[in-house]
């Protein structure tokens, strides 16, 4: 089974007309260009499916990813950020992160073995860890960039035991 693991952020933050930080603002130009060198990096992925967050960047990038080949895209919460209090306390710890969002991940191998993720930094570094099997602390070298992507790949066939990063790819920032 093979993962392509991609994670698509833009800007920090997007402000509205008042001040406030927008919580799902639309992938910004230079979002997009990044997008479209994620779909250059993966165009020889033969990948069956694309899930995705809810949230509208997540979307637009999986859309700009998936333009040419159509494959089905699957949206869900299990992808979203960490849910957090309007005051930015903590509500989900990172194993109720982890569990939400590997419980969707999981759920599809049965089904495919070649799938796009587009999610955001904290759910990514929440899927590589359970994954490879890293602690927590070996996380902070994974989705340092807006952008970065990941090829993961476990494949009995070719020998593998366990999963582990295959390519990796960060855009121009």
């Amino acid at each position: 089974q093979n993962l392509e693991g991609n994670e698509v952020l833009e800007e920090k933050e997007t402000v509205d007309n008042f001040g406030h930080v927008e919580a799902d603002p639309i992938l910004t130009e230079k979002g997009k260009k990044q997008a479209y060198e994620i779909k250059e990096f993966l165009k020889d992925v033969d990948y069956e499916i694309v899930l995705t967050s809810l949230y509208r960047r997540a979307q637009e990038t999986a859309a700009i990813i998936n333009e040419d080949k159509q494959k089905p895209v699957f949206e869900s919460i299990a992808l979203n950020e960490y849910f957090l209090r309007p005051d930015g306390a903590d509500v989900e710890g990172s194993r109720m992160g982890i569990a939400r969002a590997m419980s969707k991940v999981y759920s599809v191998f049965d089904q495919y073995k070649t799938v796009v993720i587009v999610c955001h930094r904290s759910i990514g570094r929440s899927i590589l860890q359970p994954m490879l099997n890293m602690k927590f602390e070996e996380l902070e070298k994974y989705f340092v960039n807006y952008g970065d992507a990941y090829v993961l790949r476990y494949d009995y066939k070719q020998g593998d035991t366990n999963w582990q990063i295959v390519d990796s790819f960060t855009p121009k920032q």
